[in-house]
């Protein structure tokens, strides 16, 4: 952060949100998927605003096998896990928002000039390319349970979206301080209580869903 006495400056900061690790699996999953999997789409960034960046990662970990054994076995074993308890899952979203902001001392004491953020989403999904021999109704259940899976991705990665425009708007509608100290000790905190609650959503989206399971995204 600038010092309080200095007439212009900038700060930044950033922080990284939880990660969420999605869909456990059950016990007795059944599951088997088309090569052409649809690949997921990003959160919808036709109309960002000045001021916001957005980059998404998609990864993708492959799993083989024929039986509903083997590629449960796959998914526990290379799953992502989810921070802090270390559960594997077939999904997750992970996500980081980063912001800085110009500022300048006025007769109004000291105010934001200009503000930017920055949000790097990154999901990782499970890709199976079925064997010659994969029964076809295990191809379409998997496929069925892949859109779910985007779906509720999807659904996290809006949730980040929401909260780096949040962000933007808290910086860019911050009042004056009387000092640039002040400002930016102020700013940084209400980024963190927006964070605080986009988190926050999350968890509760996953509670609500059970982790995607009542959106579908389930091995049956």
């Amino acid at each position: 952060m600038a010092p309080p006495a200095a007439k212009e400056g900038a700060a930044q900061a950033a922080l990284l949100a939880a990660s969420f690790a999605c869909v456990l699996l059950h016990a007795g999953g059944s599951a088997a998927e088309a090569v052409s999997q649809p690949r997921p789409e990003p959160p919808s960034l036709e109309a960002l605003e000045p001021g916001l960046a957005v980059r998404q990662e998609v990864v993708y970990y492959p799993v083989t096998g024929r039986t509903a054994k083997d590629l449960r076995s796959q998914i526990s074993a290379s799953g992502p896990r989810e921070r802090p308890n270390g559960r594997r899952y077939a999904a997750a979203t992970e996500y980081r928002i980063t912001w800085e902001f110009s500022y300048s001392r006025g007769p109004a004491g000291c105010s934001v000039t200009s503000a930017a953020v920055a949000l790097a989403l990154r999901q990782v999904y499970p890709f199976w390319t079925p064997p010659a021999d994969a029964p076809m109704k295990h191809q379409r259940r998997w496929k069925r349970f892949s859109s779910a899976l985007r779906e509720h991705e999807a659904g996290h990665g809006d949730a980040a979206l929401d909260g780096a425009r949040s962000i933007l708007r808290t910086i860019t509608n911050a009042p004056p301080a009387a000092s640039c100290g002040e400002l930016a000790a102020s700013t940084a905190a209400a980024c963190r209580s927006v964070i605080r609650e986009t988190t926050a959503r999350m968890r509760e989206d996953d509670i609500r869903t059970g982790h995607g399971r009542t959106q579908g995204a389930l091995l049956p």
